[in-house]
């Protein structure tokens, strides 16, 4: 599965654990506290400009809504605070989905990490390789070297492979630079394969 398949599927998990009553219950309150706090600001516009256009009637009808208003704010603040004490889930059920979550991300890691060691037991493999080809070229270097009348022309183009440890076998821009001099030099030699 991949990571945003299973963290949508986790948030999903996370969303029908919060659909709980109380939680409903936290949600219209809250959503009835902002309402409130709105028509309060209404009314003390309205107030301000009743007052403004000597409506004073009108005036102690808003002054009296918008009192209304604030004790009915107040006790729902007061229900809001009892209901904050209450947890929005149970911590048996975030356990479990937190195990799901960290199995899920061992899961991939131990996968990428045989990835990796995959990986490694092929470069092993084609070091083993290189070095095999190098001590095949020195044996022949050898033998031509013997017989040549002019001891430096292999000299000039000796073959040579990195240690495995250099840093030249992680470094994919030096790789591809020393492959590219390796073919303009086969093929000013004229070499085909």
């Amino acid at each position: 599965m991949k990571h945003e398949e299973f963290n949508a599927t986790i948030r999903q998990k996370m969303e029908d654990l919060a659909d709980t009553e109380t939680n409903r219950k936290r949600q219209e309150t809250d959503d009835e506290i902002n309402s409130i706090s709105e028509k309060i600001q209404e009314k003390k516009a309205a107030l301000a400009d009743h007052i403004a256009e000597g409506r004073y009637d009108d005036a102690v009808t808003a002054k009296t809504e918008i009192s209304r208003l604030e004790s009915k704010q107040e006790i729902l603040l007061d229900v809001a605070k009892e209901l904050d004490a209450i947890p929005r889930y149970d911590d048996k059920d975030l356990r479990k989905i937190s195990d799901e979550a960290v199995n899920h991300y061992y899961s991939v890691l131990k996968g990428l990490y045989e990835e990796r060691l995959r990986i490694l037991d092929q470069l092993d493999a084609n070091y083993r390789q290189m070095e095999e080809s190098k001590d095949s070229y020195n044996d022949i270097k050898r033998l031509i070297d013997s017989n040549a009348s002019d001891f430096n022309y292999a000299y000039s183009r000796t073959y040579a492979i990195p240690s495995d440890r250099s840093d030249l076998l992680n470094d994919p821009y030096r790789i591809r630079r020393d492959i590219k001099h390796i073919e303009e030099d086969l093929q000013k030699y004229g070499y085909q394969e």
